[in-house]
């Protein structure tokens, strides 16, 4: 069973700002918890630093520290300047395809085959139904996307999500499906970070995730009240 939950923001009749949490069974949640402290200590020691999201000792202020920590570092240097991409992958956690996932849990994390059925048989033949106060939809097939709100789903997004650190030779920081790439220095180096976003671009293809234009940003710091320069480009705009 699933609840739309409301983001917070946004108009409340708008589906998009609300976000489907899953209500699993009492059985369900106890294999979840068995099948996650068994995939846990397979994935957590190989995904890449620069993911802060779902993690232990990682946050929102881990992640914050480190880009300011940055930041400040790069400002401090004479003619210091940062230019900063933000990106949100739109709503990616539900759109995770199945058979993707399974694959890098294999080739990239090394899980034994085995383990993977177990996983690929708990996310097969899904079905659910919509409840909204007193209404309950009909059922529906869930073709892709691991359950939110489940105890094993961000584990499986970080795993899934993880590759897309093989795109960036940048400083980048990544906390669940949001993603910060920056450069800095006296001469920005936009054309490398134009091919990076490029990459990330062409990974979200890949990977059947869409990028979500409207809430991209691009931020320059700089020492001086002028704001810095930064050539425009149809990759930085993606």
């Amino acid at each position: 069973m699933a609840i739309p939950l409301h983001k917070g923001k946004g108009l409340f009749s708008f589906q998009d700002n609300y976000r489907p949490i899953s209500l699993l069974s009492p059985i369900a949640k106890i294999f979840e918890v068995v099948l996650f402290h068994k995939l846990g200590h397979l994935i957590e020691p190989k995904l890449c630093p620069q993911q802060h999201g779902f993690r232990k000792h990682h946050s929102t202020h881990t992640a914050l520290s480190l880009f300011s920590q940055e930041v400040w570092s790069a400002l401090d240097q004479p003619e210091g300047r940062v230019c900063a991409v933000f990106i949100d992958l739109k709503k990616a956690i539900c759109s995770v395809q199945s058979e993707i996932s399974l694959h890098k849990l294999i080739f990239r994390f090394g899980l034994p085959k085995g383990l993977v059925k177990v996983v690929r048989n708990f996310l097969s033949f899904r079905s659910f139904t919509i409840k909204i106060g007193t209404f309950f939809s009909k059922l529906y097939p869930e073709v892709n996307s691991v359950p939110q709100g489940s105890t094993l789903g961000p584990l499986l997004f970080s795993a899934f999500i993880d590759n897309i650190s093989d795109c960036i030779d940048l400083p980048s920081l990544i906390y669940a499906d949001d993603l910060v790439i920056y450069t800095h220095g006296p001469h920005l180096l936009i054309s490398r970070l134009n091919s990076t976003l490029k990459r990330v671009h062409d990974w979200s293809v890949l990977n059947g995730i869409e990028i979500n234009i409207e809430k991209n940003r691009v931020h320059g710091f700089s020492q001086k009240r002028i704001p810095p320069y930064f050539p425009q480009s149809k990759h930085q705009q993606l």
